[in-house]
């Protein structure tokens, strides 16, 4: 399965204080976090991304968690996982944190001999 990061950060430039520069900064620093931590591809949403937690199509939770639900898909026959790592306007350094986490803790059970 390919793992791929999903950036939302569009939905917060007034809540993070940032200028459009700034903020086009952090995604290319983010963008090439993702590349270099091992995720297959990185995504930017135009809008409307809210409301998929209510809709349960998202998951949000530990490692664990995310690889449970990551299994229900590739169970599925899905071959892609967007990660979003953004969601809710995390501040820039959470969201390269939370890249990290998920490059480690969950990518591995995907692909223990590394990036296929």
């Amino acid at each position: 399965m390919r793992f791929g990061i999903f950036s939302v950060v569009d939905h917060y430039p007034k809540e993070l204080g940032r200028t459009p520069g700034e903020l086009y900064e952090e995604l290319l620093e983010q963008a090439e976090a993702a590349d270099k931590l091992g995720f297959d591809s990185f995504w930017i949403a135009e809008h409307h991304f809210h409301t998929l937690v209510e809709q349960e199509v998202v998951a949000f939770g530990d490692p664990d968690e995310i690889t449970r639900v990551a299994r229900l898909y590739e169970r599925a026959g899905f071959t892609d996982f967007l990660a979003i790592p953004n969601f809710g306007g995390l501040p820039h350094k959470r969201v390269l944190r939370s890249m990290e986490l998920m490059a480690k803790q969950v990518l591995p059970r995907f692909h223990p001999a590394g990036r296929a």
